[in-house]
C-alpha cells in the first residue's frame, strides 16, 4: 500500500491515480453534503427572496386565497341550528361560500396594490435619504448620502448601463442565438451588473474612509457623525478585534500537544507525501483523497483526514499548511522537536494573546457620551499599535500574519482600522434605515393601501358573486326592484 511504499519510493516518482474502493467515503464532507434531498435544499436556498417584503405579500396572499377559503367554506362550527328547515340550512351554507370566495378576490387586490406600490415606495425613500440635498433634512442615522443603499446603487448601475447602451439579454434570444448562447449572456449582464453596483459600493465606503483617516470625523454631507455613536463604532470594532485574538488561542494545549505528536512522529512519511500535492486545485484534491483511501498506517490517515475536513477548495492548501507546522513545531522548539519545549511555546504564545486582549479591552471607552474627537483618535492610535506586530518577533508572528486582524504595518493597519469602524458606520445606517423603511412601509399599507383595497373590494365583489355565482349571493331571488337598485350601485 501507498503509506508503506513511500519510505522506499519517494512521490516525486508519479504514481497512477487510482480510484478509490466502491465503498462510500464521506471524510471531508460538510453535513449538508451528505444530506438528502440536495435539490430541495438547493431550491428553498434559491427562494430567499420569499423573505423580503414581496415574499411576505406573495406569501400571506396565498394563504388568503388558497388556505382561508377552504377553512371558512368548510367550517364545521358555523351551522345551522338542529331544527332548521332545509332552505335555512341552504342559506347558511351559501352566505360560508359567499364570504369564502371573497378571500382570492381580496388576496388578488392585496398583491396588485401593495406589490404595485413598493417599487414606488423605495423610489421616493430613496430620493429622500441618498440625495444630499434631501437628507440633510433627516435623521443623522438615517441619512444615505455618503454611502447608498443598495436599491439606490442599482439605480445608479442602471443609468450608467443605459449610458453605455448596455441591456439585459432578451429571453426571446433563446430562439436567435440559442438556448446556452442566451442564458450565458444574462448570467453575464448579472455578474457585471452585481460587480458595478457593488464596486459602487466600495468606492463610497473609502471615500468615507479617506475623509475619516484625514480628519478623525465621519463625513455625512455637510454633518459630521456624533462622537458618543462613534464611540461605539470604536468598541464594537475593538470587541471583534478580541474575539479575533481568542480564537487565535486555539483549542488549548491538549489539542496542539496531541496534534504535534501526530505529525512530528510521522513527520518524514508525511513530508515525503505531500511535497508531491499538485499545485493544480483538482489534481491535488484527487491526490490527498487517493493518498487518504489507500494509506494503511492509521495516523497518516487521521492526519490526510484532518486535511480534508474542510471544503475541498481548501486541502490543498491544508496541505500545505501541515508541510509548514512540521517546520514551525521545530523552530518553536529551538530546532529539536520536543513535546515540553512545544507546551511552553503555546503557553508563552497564548499568555501574549491574553496581554493584547486584556489591553484591548481596556481601550474601549466606559462612557461613550463624555469622550470626545481627539479622545476617540488618540484610542484609534493605541488599538492600531497593540495589533501591530513585530516582524522579528518568532513566537505571535506566524500566527498574527494573514490573519485581516493583526498586521506588522503601522499605517496600512491603521488604515484598516478605520475603514472597519467606517464599515461600522455603514451597517449601523442600514439597521436604522431598514426598520424605518418597514415601519413606513407598515403606515402606508394602513392609512392609504388597505383602505384603497377594501373600498375596491366593497365595490366589485357584490357585482362579482352577483354576475359569476347569482345563487350564493341571493340575485336568483331578489325582486326585480332590488337587483336594478344594485345595478345603479347599491350594495
Amino acid at each position: 500500500m501507498i503509506v508503506n511504499n513511500i519510505r522506499q519510493n519517494p512521490l516525486q516518482q508519479k504514481l497512477p491515480l487510482q480510484k478509490a474502493g466502491n465503498a462510500p467515503s464521506f471524510t471531508g464532507m460538510k453535513i449538508k453534503d451528505i444530506l438528502p434531498y440536495q435539490k430541495t435544499f438547493k431550491w428553498m436556498k434559491d427562494q430567499e427572496w420569499l423573505k423580503g417584503e414581496a415574499g411576505g405579500i406573495l406569501i400571506t396572499a396565498l394563504g388568503t386565497g388558497i388556505v382561508a377559503p377552504i377553512v371558512i367554506g368548510s367550517n364545521p362550527l358555523v351551522k345551522a341550528p338542529k331544527d332548521a328547515t332545509t332552505e335555512e340550512k341552504k342559506e347558511v351554507t351559501n352566505k360560508k361560500w359567499y364570504t369564502a370566495i371573497r378571500q382570492p378576490l381580496s388576496a388578488v387586490l392585496a398583491v396588485v396594490f401593495q406589490l404595485g406600490v413598493l417599487k414606488y415606495i423605495d423610489r421616493f425613500l430613496d430620493s429622500k435619504f441618498n440625495i444630499k440635498e434631501n437628507s440633510k433634512y433627516v435623521d443623522l442615522h438615517l441619512d444615505q448620502c455618503e454611502i447608498n443603499n443598495k436599491s439606490y446603487r442599482e439605480s445608479l448601475a442602471k443609468a450608467q448601463f443605459k449610458a453605455q447602451g448596455k441591456t439585459k439579454p432578451s429571453l426571446f434570444q433563446i430562439f436567435t442565438k440559442g438556448y446556452r448562447t442566451t442564458l450565458d449572456a444574462r448570467k453575464k449582464y448579472d455578474e457585471d451588473f452585481k460587480a458595478l453596483v457593488d464596486g459602487i459600493g466600495e468606492k463610497q465606503l473609502q471615500k468615507v474612509t479617506d475623509k475619516f483617516l484625514k480628519t478623525g470625523q465621519i463625513h455625512i454631507g455637510d454633518r459630521q457623525l456624533d462622537n458618543p455613536t462613534l464611540a461605539k463604532l470604536v468598541n464594537e470594532r475593538i470587541d471583534e478585534y478580541v474575539q479575533d485574538a481568542e480564537k487565535l488561542k486555539g483549542k488549548g494545549k491538549t489539542h496542539y500537544s496531541g496534534k504535534a505528536k501526530l505529525i512530528m512522529k510521522n513527520k518524514d512519511a508525511l513530508t515525503e507525501i505531500l511535497q508531491g500535492v499538485p499545485k493544480d486545485e483538482a489534481a491535488a484534491n484527487a491526490y490527498i483523497r487517493r493518498l487518504h483511501a489507500e494509506a494503511t498506517d492509521p495516523q497518516i490517515k487521521e492526519v490526510l483526514a484532518d486535511i480534508m475536513d474542510r471544503s475541498e477548495d481548501l486541502w490543498g492548501n491544508r496541505a500545505s499548511r501541515t508541510l509548514s507546522r512540521i517546520q514551525k513545531i521545530t523552530d518553536a522548539c529551538n530546532g529539536t522537536y520536543d513535546i515540553d519545549k512545544y507546551i511552553d511555546a503555546i503557553a508563552k504564545r497564548n499568555d501574549e494573546l491574553d496581554r493584547i486582549i486584556t489591553k484591548l479591552n481596556l481601550e474601549k471607552i466606559k462612557d461613550v457620551n463624555a469622550v470626545d474627537e481627539q479622545a476617540i483618535r488618540q484610542i484609534i492610535n493605541r488599538v492600531t499599535r497593540l495589533c501591530q506586530y513585530d516582524e522579528s518577533d518568532d513566537l505571535l508572528r506566524p500566527i498574527l500574519r494573514k490573519t485581516g486582524t493583526f498586521a506588522s504595518n503601522f499605517n496600512e493597519l491603521f488604515a484598516k482600522i478605520h475603514k472597519d469602524i467606517a464599515k461600522g458606520y455603514k451597517e449601523l445606517v442600514e439597521h436604522e434605515y431598514k426598520a424605518f423603511n418597514q415601519a413606513a412601509k407598515v403606515g402606508i399599507g394602513v392609512f392609504i393601501t388597505l383602505p384603497i383595497t377594501c373600498t375596491l373590494l366593497n365595490m366589485i365583489y357584490p357585482r362579482f358573486m352577483d354576475t359569476f355565482f347569482p345563487g350564493l349571493s341571493g340575485k336568483k331571488d331578489k325582486p326585480k326592484e332590488e337587483v336594478v337598485a344594485i345595478a345603479k350601485g347599491g350594495n
